[in-house]
């Protein structure tokens, strides 16, 4: 097995309406490696609110019904599969079309494998880092040559605050 992270790319592009249920769907694509393409399919996330830490539904159980929703299509599950068994170590990235304000606010780093097994959350896991993102117009800058390199660092809320005055 190699040891190479492949990049998958997970979009969510535009809202319809399913013809059979006349209910919202979303439209997602997969690219693994910026070439493989998979999909298109359409998630389904129906009655599906920003966790509540207050609520009774569990983390893992916001988890699972978001990645159950996320793939509903039974395309984009046997898609998910098949590069899950071709590229276990995978940098995933999720990119949501801005003009979906709905889908911002839903903790997408909850993302879970139903049933659990090792390392279900995708976010959480080392084989599998995930971030997201808005697609934007921007071209990357170069690399910082000079040195010293100056960084700022903020922490919300330290422990130990009075020891540094």
């Amino acid at each position: 097995m190699s040891s190479a992270y492949s990049d998958l790319e997970i979009r969510i592009l535009a809202k319809e309406v399913d013809a059979a249920s006349g209910k919202p769907v979303y439209r997602v694509e997969l690219t693994l490696d910026h070439g493989q393409e998979f999909g298109p399919g359409f998630a389904n996330f129906q009655e599906l609110e920003p966790w509540d830490a207050t609520g009774v539904e569990t983390k893992a159980e916001y988890g699972e019904r978001l990645f159950l929703g996320l793939f509903a299509d039974s395309n984009l599950k046997s898609a998910w599969d098949r590069l899950r068994g071709q590229s276990p170590l995978r940098r995933t990235r999720l990119r949501i079309d801005p003009t979906l304000p709905e889908l911002h606010p839903l903790q997408w780093e909850l993302l879970r494998l139903p049933g659990g097994g090792p390392a279900p959350e995708l976010s959480a896991a080392t084989a599998t880092p995930f971030s997201r993102y808005l697609a934007q117009e921007w071209q990357p800058g170069t690399a910082v040559l000079k040195r010293p390199i100056k960084v700022l660092v903020a922490v919300s809320s330290p422990s130990n605050l009075a020891t540094f005055k």
